[in-house]
């Protein structure tokens, strides 16, 4: 069987593509997880200052 440097580009390109999307997901992720726990820390410190004017 010949090389063929089409199909071998396709198939990198390929690779390249799924590994890109892969990695967009996990920073997605990671970003909607850091933005949870900033809200989760705000409302703590909102609760704290509830408390001390009680």
């Amino acid at each position: 069987m010949e090389f063929n440097k089409d199909m071998y580009i396709e198939v990198l390109q390929s690779q390249v593509n799924s590994f890109l999307d892969e990695k967009l997901k996990l920073i997605t992720m990671y970003e909607a997880e850091k933005r949870k726990r900033l809200e989760l820390e705000e409302i703590i410190e909102n609760n704290k200052k509830i408390e001390q004017e009680a």
